[in-house]
């Protein structure tokens, strides 16, 4: 008797091939009925996708920064705009969220909370929400992001946020009144920028203030008091503080600079204006506004000391010495990619831009420079030579009656001298205090 083929096949397989049949017409038979017009099956539904949304901002807006968010279930990042403000997505994201902005050119770090109970959270990063995420914390903020998981998340509570934040605007009430805001977290924000100065709304305006009044130092205290857990005490004998904030204390000549001062306030005390008195005391030191503290610069150049007195509190009185100078260094180095010698001269911004992209050899913007009252000037040796001992300063400005003239000497290795061996093109770039005057490049020997 002639065996059958299938008769060799385990039953398993027997059985599979049998049910596979129905399986494929079915599968058949639903394509057909799609392409026959029929109900197709439903599409896989995409995963919820949390938004989170907000402006980054010290007063001016915190531009180009990157903002990162960790969540009770999720992570994200995102980087700001021109106006500060970011949009992040997390997809199969849950509330709440912590959000932390790195501001890598400012050197800054600020955090913030996302909270539960709205379908597009709101969520700045600014002082205000660095201090309430500390307050709440009761430790540094950035400890809080980095070790933020479910546990933590869970622990949160809105009572608590609101408990932070009351204690922060108390912390600040003799600095600056945040009774307009009614949430220092979530409230919308319009920043001011460098291009738009005037168009922060009120909320930017008293970052501004607190940035005019507490000083970085004051900041930093603040913080570490918030962190500690420590109340101030209402019995404690009122210590009055005097220090002048000023970042850069240089200054070209007949320029101008506003200077602050930062002070504490007296309990329960207000002020019209900010209890302080400024003089020069240097008697051609330039000049200086008894009340705002604006300081003009002498039309020579010299160390000058302006001086700060507490007007409730005449005792206290704080000093800064200020460096006044014909010319200012905006950069100085041997390898420019401006291979060609030249002697530069500009007044506008579009021209600086220009040249500064040609010096650096790519589409870096170039140093904030106010051409209304400043001019720059750049001086080029080009190919100099096959060792790093080649160089380029610039010495002095001479002013004349009908010119001006800078000075400049170009460095080269003495005999016997160690130099590394590479290709130099030197350059030396400097800020002037604009004029009219046609300016002279002169080598000395």
């Amino acid at each position: 008797m002639e065996s059958s083929h299938y008769s060799a096949w385990p039953l398993a397989r027997l059985t599979s091939a049998v049910l596979l049949v129905p399986a494929v017409a079915v599968a058949v038979a639903a394509v057909s009925l799609a392409a026959c017009g029929g109900a197709a099956p439903p599409a896989t539904q995409a995963p919820p996708v949390l938004q989170l949304s907000g402006t980054a901002a010290l007063g001016l807006a915190s531009p180009a920064a990157k903002v990162q968010a960790r969540c009770e279930q999720g992570t994200g990042t995102a980087t700001t705009a021109a106006d500060g403000s970011y949009v992040l997505n997390i997809e199969n994201g849950r509330l709440p969220c912590v959000l932390q902005l790195h501001a890598e050119a400012q050197g800054l770090k600020l955090h913030s909370l996302a909270l539960a109970g709205s379908a597009a959270p709101l969520s700045n990063l600014t002082p205000l929400t660095e201090m309430v995420l500390v307050r709440l914390a009761r430790a540094p903020a950035e400890q809080f992001f980095q070790q933020f998981d479910r546990s933590m998340a869970q622990a949160l509570s809105v009572d608590r946020i609101k408990a932070a934040q009351a204690d922060v605007v108390s912390a600040l009430a003799s600095t600056v009144d945040l009774s307009p805001l009614a949430d220092l977290l979530a409230t919308p924000l319009k920043a001011a920028t460098p291009t738009a100065p005037k168009q922060g709304d009120a909320q930017d305006q008293l970052l501004d203030q607190l940035g005019s009044r507490l000083s970085k130092q004051g900041q930093a205290e603040l913080l570490a008091l918030l962190a500690s857990g420590k109340p101030d005490d209402p019995t404690a004998p009122f210590v009055p503080r005097l220090s002048i904030q000023l970042d850069d204390a240089k200054l070209l000549t007949g320029a101008s600079r506003q200077l602050m001062a930062d002070i504490n306030y007296p309990p329960n005390v207000r002020y019209i204006r900010q209890p302080v008195s400024w003089k020069v005391l240097e008697p051609e030191g330039g000049q200086v506004d008894a009340f705002s503290g604006r300081y003009q610069a002498p039309g020579r150049a010299g160390v000058f000391h302006v001086q700060a007195q507490r007007d409730d509190f005449p005792s206290l009185t704080a000093r800064v010495a200020i460096q006044v100078a014909d010319f200012l260094s905006l950069e100085q180095q041997a390898h420019s990619r401006v291979v060609t010698a030249r002697e530069v001269l500009i007044r506008d911004r579009k021209a600086f831009q220009s040249l500064w992209a040609e010096h650096r050899g790519d589409a870096s913007a170039a140093p904030v420079v106010d051409f209304d009252k400043e001019m720059v000037a750049a001086v080029f040796l080009g190919l100099s030579g096959t060792t790093g001992c080649h160089g380029v300063e610039v010495q002095g400005l001479r002013s004349e009656v009908t010119r001006l003239r800078l000075e400049y000497r170009a460095t080269t290795p003495s005999d016997g001298q160690i130099c590394t061996q590479v290709m130099t093109s030197p350059a030396h770039w400097v800020r002037l205090s604009r004029s009219d005057l046609p300016l002279e490049f002169r080598r000395l020997p």
